[in-house]
C-alpha cells in the first residue's frame, strides 16, 4: 500500500510538472506570436510610409510639371504678344512712311504749280 501511495504521489508530481512545462511553452508561443504580429505591423507601417512618400513625390513631380507647363505657356504667350506688337509697330511704320511719301509728292506738286 505504501508503494501505491508513493507511485500515486510520483504520478501526480509528474503530471503537474508536465502541466507547468506546457504552460511555459504556450507562453513562449504567445510571445513569439506577439513579436511576429508587432513585426508585421511595423512592416505594414513602413510600407504605408513608403507609399505615402512615393505619393508625395509623385504629387510634387506633377506639381513641378504643371508649373513648368504653365511657365512654358506664359513664355509662349509673352513671345506671341511681343511678335504681335512688333508686327503692329511694323504696320504702323509702313502706314506712317506711306503717308509721309504722299505728303512729299503733294509738296512737289505744289512747287511745280508755282513755277
Amino acid at each position: 500500500m505504501k508503494k501505491l501511495h508513493i507511485l500515486l504521489i510520483l504520478a501526480l508530481s509528474l503530471f503537474f510538472a508536465g502541466q507547468s512545462l506546457a504552460s511555459q511553452g504556450m507562453t513562449q508561443d504567445q510571445l513569439k506570436t506577439q513579436d511576429q504580429l508587432q513585426t508585421q505591423d511595423q512592416l505594414q507601417t513602413q510600407d504605408q510610409l513608403q507609399t505615402q512618400n512615393q505619393l508625395k513625390t509623385q504629387d510634387q513631380l506633377q506639381t513641378q510639371n504643371q508649373l513648368k507647363t504653365q511657365n512654358q505657356l506664359q513664355t509662349q504667350n509673352q513671345l506671341q504678344t511681343q511678335d504681335q506688337l512688333k508686327t503692329q509697330d511694323q504696320l504702323n511704320g509702313q502706314d506712317n512712311g506711306g503717308q509721309g511719301g504722299q505728303g512729299g509728292q503733294g509738296g512737289q506738286g505744289g512747287q511745280g504749280g508755282k513755277q
